[in-house]
């Protein structure tokens, strides 16, 4: 067996580990079913690139550094706390879906391990502070979706350095009561600053979303 796919069904209960015995299973998809997911023996599927599990419910992702996954899909899956580092440690990873959760804090400087990174989505979370230089790091990167967090201060100039970059999502608009926005009356500041980077370097970009930030001078 070398795919599996249950998605979009009614299925509940704990999806079973044997799973991850499967030798050759290359992409399993399980996404929007309200089935228990633990990743305990996930290194056991060897072969499994692929891994869709959006809209489940996840336990942790205690024991996903041991996979050699390239698509990690787990979106809206009601995450918490911070981005485990594990998740850094997955050095294949081409594509990172961690959208619509609720992770807080900072993204980590270990964002640059992942260094064969297309596809980030990391928007719709309380993610706080300021983007890492160490994202300049991603050369591959293709997408790079951070809107709708809690974002401040200054964009670093290594994201000058993606140039394959072709969507840019930097805005705060996300509809939701996490994220605080300028007032267009005078309110406070909020969200990134300081000046625009020229982008010179980004020759590819096609999409750039920078709505309700505070950034200054001239564009």
């Amino acid at each position: 067996v070398k795919q599996i796919n249950l998605a979009n069904n009614q299925l509940e209960g704990v999806l079973p580990t044997d799973i991850y015995h499967l030798r050759y299973l290359e992409s399993l998809v399980l996404n929007q079913n309200n089935i228990t997911v633990s990743f305990e023996g996930l290194g056991n599927a060897s072969s499994l690139k692929d891994l869709y599990a959006s809209q489940t419910k996840i336990i942790s992702l205690e024991s996903i550094s041991t996979s050699n996954l390239v698509n990690l899909h787990l979106t809206a899956c009601n995450l918490t706390g911070t981005i485990p580092l594990e998740i850094f440690s997955l050095s294949n990873l081409e594509g990172l879906f961690l959208n619509y959760n609720n992770f807080e804090g900072k993204i980590s400087t270990h964002i640059g391990k992942l260094t064969n990174l297309e596809a980030l989505y990391l928007f719709n979370n309380k993610i706080l502070g300021s983007i890492p230089s160490e994202i300049g790091m991603l050369s591959k990167m293709r997408t790079l979706g951070l809107g709708g967090n809690q974002l401040t201060g200054t964009l670093p100039s290594e994201l000058n350095q993606l140039i394959n970059l072709e969507v840019l999502s930097l805005q705060q608009e996300s509809g939701f009561s996490n994220v605080n926005v300028a007032s267009l009356d005078g309110g406070i500041d909020v969200g990134l600053d300081g000046s625009l980077l020229s982008f010179e370097n980004l020759t590819k970009l096609s999409e750039l979303y920078l709505g309700k930030n505070s950034f200054q001078g001239t564009i």
